[in-house]
């Protein structure tokens, strides 16, 4: 290519690494780049330019890649070839890599392969033609390969490589050969996180009732909790989290491909299944999508609670004199007349007040209390036993986080880190935020561990006393929140009124 005498043609070398775990090892680039020096050298050309990237060759965006060829096709030319170790490191699909070939040999830019040597001429482009459409063909194939060895070793619970999601993180649970097979199990610090958020979701912070999704974001961010990333929670980060199933150990791999592919992976729960099931209910009741925002924010008590005994609809509000009277009125009768159903009509205000005070009576009586309260404790001395083993974890991350802590300030000192390095203020802030986040789920699991007071009368009469009252005084939000928690249906009859509930029967 090289007439004797002329200039040395100019080189542009492109270097690519197939995946990302490949480019993190660093198994193939410096390689690739001694070779394409060498054969360049041999040549008499001159590497003017060097474009690098680990990605797909059939999939995922490749911006050197992209680059590349931006500088070779428009404006000065700045070299008159591309040097790849194979033409399967340049393009996979073999019509888009001929017409791209094809628009740089206009340009006067050659694309030359160190392995593939195919010369000039009609003969040289149809032989590439050729080795490159073999190369794509063996590369879907060993996708295909790569993809079932995959699903089995999901089919077997290992994990498959990627980040993990979040509240996890892997362990090695066995060799097969020099490869080590990994498993997934809850990272302590970043598991109280999660936990945090579904007691927010529940309960609030103690300050105010349950919280929504931007609620509880907004509360991370000002209570000092980060990502793993050491940034702001958002509120679809936090949305995410509490709908991702993995957190009640079940993961799904392979779900981007379709539901009806994926494998299911068995791995060790955060929050209990019938927990998470139930932040889902309470997710999907409160999203404006699904429920009108008049239903969650109307002044009618028993909305979507009370319904008709003759047809099953939903009691809705009517009013009378003018709007002086309100009622709980069959709202089927009322879209679609006697015929379909004879309807019913109740005085709301009296009716709220009935199913108050028969709450109160029977629900909240002292000895419904004290049975309630005994559950309760006996559920907080099972959780307080399972903190046991949580609070251990935690204490070695804490041992972890510190000793990491004084091997930097050691470093420092010795001079073998100069404070002055872009990066020093990011790497001691990480450092310190893991250990301030290990000691906040410390004191958070030593004061779920703190004894329960013993049960007494005193204490079940106050408590009693208390939800009666709110009942009775409380705002419209909390009767509402309340009575949605308790109940499940009221069936309103004429001479009738039946209570389900898991708590109300």
């Amino acid at each position: 290519m090289n007439q004797e005498g002329s200039k040395p043609l100019r080189a542009a070398l492109y270097l690519r690494v197939s995946t990302g775990a490949q480019a993190v090892k660093d198994l193939s680039v410096p390689d690739q780049r001694k070779q394409l020096e060498e054969y360049c050298r041999r040549k008499g050309w001159q590497v003017v330019r060097e474009y690098q990237e680990a990605s797909s060759g059939f999939q995922g965006s490749r911006s050197e890649f992209d680059k590349m060829l931006e500088e070779a096709k428009y404006g000065e030319r700045r070299f008159d070839l591309i040097v790849v170790h194979s033409y399967s490191r340049f393009f996979r699909d073999e019509v888009e890599a001929e017409l791209t070939i094809r628009a740089l040999q206009k340009r006067g830019v050659q694309v030359v392969s160190i392995t593939q040597e195919v010369g000039q001429g009609e003969m040289g482009d149809l032989l590439r033609r050729f080795i490159m459409l073999f190369d794509e063909h063996s590369s879907r194939e060993t996708s295909k390969h790569v993809k079932r060895s995959l699903r089995e070793n999901a089919r077997q619970g290992f994990w498959c490589g990627g980040p993990t999601p979040y509240g996890f993180r892997t362990y090695v649970a066995s060799h097969r050969g020099e490869t080590a097979k990994k498993k997934l199990e809850p990272d302590p610090i970043e598991a109280e996180v999660i936990r945090k958020m579904f007691d927010l979701l529940e309960n609030g912070d103690g300050q105010s009732g349950p919280m929504g999704v931007k609620s509880i974001t907004a509360w991370l961010n000002e209570n000092g909790y980060r990502t793993r990333s050491g940034k702001n929670w958002t509120i679809g980060m936090v949305h995410r989290l509490l709908t991702n199933s993995t957190i009640k150990g079940d993961y799904l791999y392979g779900k981007k491909a379709g539901i009806e592919t994926a494998v299911r992976i068995s791995v060790p729960e955060i929050i209990p299944a019938h927990r998470f099931d139930m932040a889902q209910k309470i997710l999907r009741g409160r999203n404006p999508k699904k429920t009108p925002p008049r239903d969650t924010t109307s002044n009618i008590l028993l909305s979507k609670i009370a319904v008709c005994g003759h047809c099953g609809s939903g009691m809705t509000i009517s009013t009378g004199k003018g709007g002086k009277y309100r009622y709980y009125s069959c709202s089927g009768e009322m879209r679609r007349g006697k015929s379909t159903c004879p309807g019913m009509r109740v005085p709301m205000d009296a009716f709220d007040q009935f199913i108050i005070e028969t709450l109160s009576n029977h629900l909240f009586s002292n000895q419904r209390v004290r049975e309630m309260l005994l559950d309760l404790m006996e559920r907080q001395a099972i959780r307080r036993y399972e903190k046991n083993g949580q609070l251990d974890q935690i204490r070695a991350e804490i041992n972890e986080a510190e000793k990491r802590l004084r091997r930097f300030y050691d470093a420092m000192e010795t001079g073998a880190i100069d404070p002055s390095e872009p990066t020093f203020k990011e790497r001691l802030a990480a450092l310190t935020e893991k250990r301030n986040l290990a000691k906040a789920a410390e004191e958070r699991a030593l004061a779920e561990l703190q004894p329960t007071a013993k049960l007494t009368e005193k204490t079940v009469k106050t408590f009693a006393a208390f939800v009666r009252k709110q009942l009775s005084e409380g705002t419209l939000q909390f009767k509402r929140q309340y009575l949605r928690a308790v109940l499940d249906k009221i069936i309103v009859n004429e001479d009738s009124v039946k209570i389900f509930g898991a708590n109300a029967t």
